[in-house]
């Protein structure tokens, strides 16, 4: 869940020059959800929706990878569902499993 979050805001700083605002990720947290048949508690849930601003801006600020159109783009598939295929997608997951082992 954290993976599509950290995607999530940086799919909207890139189109909207914005981060998300924090009712913008609870419904992305619970479309999340929606699709992986996940249950996570509330608690948990905003913990991770402010891991995922954090996230996303070390991401942007500290990532090989550019999120201009093309890597913005590919990184979902069917509208909402994350595309692992994609390098920026991993390249995020790798950063969000990391920062989750770390603590």
């Amino acid at each position: 869940m954290l993976t599509y979050l950290v995607v999530s805001q940086l799919t909207a700083r890139h189109g909207t020059g914005e981060w998300l605002k924090v009712e913008d990720l609870v419904e992305c947290a619970q479309i999340w959800l929606r699709f992986n048949d996940g249950e996570v508690n509330s608690l948990k849930r905003m913990a991770l929706c402010r891991r995922a601003q954090d996230l996303a801006t070390h991401a942007e600020q500290f990532s090989e990878t550019t999120f201009d159109t093309k890597a913005v783009a590919g990184m979902f598939f069917d509208g909402l569902r994350l595309d692992f295929r994609s390098p920026a997608v991993v390249e995020i997951y790798t950063i969000c499993l990391a920062h989750l082992l770390a603590g």
